[in-house]
């Protein structure tokens, strides 16, 4: 398989680990002397362990295996070179696909509507317990509620610093 840019690569990827049922994330590199991408691996988020041993993340991190390793043409086109699928952990079931962390995105929309609640006068930690109630459950919500309140900090920050000139 072969795409025309990274995003597309990503995107294949991600779509494949949402159907499945894990996350994913961007790993290392590999660069050319001109400092251009030859290699990119795109990996399950358990991936490998975290250097920081005292980190409560750690525990999210199992030596999991399953990756997409991609060489990348001067021209610019993504190729699969090695495809690894075995997980060494269990798969998010398919009413938790959603909350997968490269699964979760505020579409525009949510977005139109949490700068419309905002606007009502509705305060930053009442505005997701009005999407539980608007999507019909937490379990229903696209986002999760740091998702959510970083949508407010981002549309407040455009805000002042469209103000701030």
């Amino acid at each position: 398989m072969a795409f025309d840019s990274e995003d597309k690569a990503w995107e294949m990827y991600n779509t494949y680990a949402g159907k499945v049922g894990f996350s994913v994330r961007k790993s290392h590199s590999k660069l050319r002397e001109d400092k251009t991408i030859y290699q990119k691996y795109i990996v399950c988020s358990n991936e490998g362990y975290r250097r920081n041993k005292s980190s409560q993340k750690d525990i999210t991190r199992t030596g999991c295996e399953a990756r997409v390793q991609f060489s990348v043409s001067k021209e610019g086109i993504w190729t699969v070179q090695k495809v690894v699928l075995d997980h060494n952990h269990y798969l998010a079931s398919p009413n938790k696909l959603h909350k997968l962390k490269s699964q979760r995105r505020v579409t525009e929309a949510d977005r139109m509507l949490i700068i419309q609640i905002r606007e009502a006068g509705t305060k930053p930690a009442q505005v997701y317990e009005f999407m539980k109630k608007f999507y019909g459950g937490v379990d229903k919500v696209p986002l999760s509620r740091m998702d959510c309140n970083n949508a407010i900090v981002r549309e407040r920050k455009k805000y002042l610093e469209s103000n701030d000139a």
